[in-house]
């Protein structure tokens, strides 16, 4: 019935796109009719079953406030569902992100061996200029820079600012990356 209503609104209307406000007004207006009707059919079977008067009343104040109580259950629920299916899709995907993880350590040592060829041909001072040592590098040429630049098991991120650490974080998944 509420998909005729937004039908018949869409066709009246030059403004509207689906109609869906009109359907959900209908859902309300059948559920502000309809709800106390269940809720008295309710009670009067208490009633019958009891023979009770007083439990027929109580069922009938009682039903709107366990109906209430079991939207907001039902709402907590598929706010936690969600949440699930996001650390489910987290689990997940870790798998491809190990994957990443050694692309990328890949291509940052082919990318180090290519500035290592072309940068003496390109500049000229290219030994004063170089931001890593190649002492650094000779220690690490088939690591990644993650790996060249571990102390101890940890690497070294002074230089790095809070926020490009936690992007870092979020766009590789290194949790074991310092809190620092």
């Amino acid at each position: 019935m509420a998909e005729k209503k937004a039908a018949e609104a869409l066709k009246g209307s030059t403004v509207k796109i689906r109609g869906r406000d009109v359907i959900a007004s209908y859902k309300v207006l059948i559920g502000l009719v309809l709800v106390p009707i269940v809720y008295s059919i309710y009670s009067l079977i208490v009633y019958f079953y009891t023979g009770s008067i007083l439990a027929a009343i109580g069922t009938f104040i009682a039903l709107p406030y366990f109906s209430y109580a079991t939207l907001r259950v039902v709402q907590e629920g598929v706010v936690e569902l969600s949440f699930l299916k996001s650390v489910y899709t987290i689990k997940k995907s870790k798998l491809r992100l190990g994957a990443l993880r050694k692309m990328r350590a890949d291509l940052q040592v082919q990318i180090r061996n290519l500035v290592e060829k072309l940068g003496p041909e390109t500049f000229s001072e290219f030994e004063k200029i170089r931001i890593i040592s190649k002492e650094k590098l000779e220690k690490g040429t088939k690591k990644s820079l993650y790996e060249t630049f571990a102390y101890g098991g940890q690497p070294s991120y002074e230089k790095l600012s809070r926020r490009k650490r936690s992007n870092s974080r979020l766009l590789v998944g290194t949790e074991d990356l310092p809190n620092s």
